[in-house]
């Protein structure tokens, strides 16, 4: 997007789009690289809010007893 608004002659509609998409763009990627993170931290680890249960297939079951 930053080459686009400053390569290219742009009016006031593009001009305007443009700053908007690069905003959604930076604040979804905080979330994703830091909220997400954070929330999965506190919901699985601290609060133990979703637990993982392990399922063994057949074969597997047999090879889990067997150590």
């Amino acid at each position: 997007m930053v080459p686009l608004r400053l390569l290219t002659p742009a009016g006031p509609l593009w001009e305007g789009l443009c700053y908007t998409q690069i905003g959604g763009l930076t604040v979804a990627t905080g979330i994703t690289l830091l909220l997400v993170p954070v929330l999965y931290t506190i919901f699985v680890l601290d609060l133990k809010i979703v637990q993982w249960k392990v399922v063994y297939g057949e074969g597997e079951a047999h090879a889990a007893e067997a150590h």
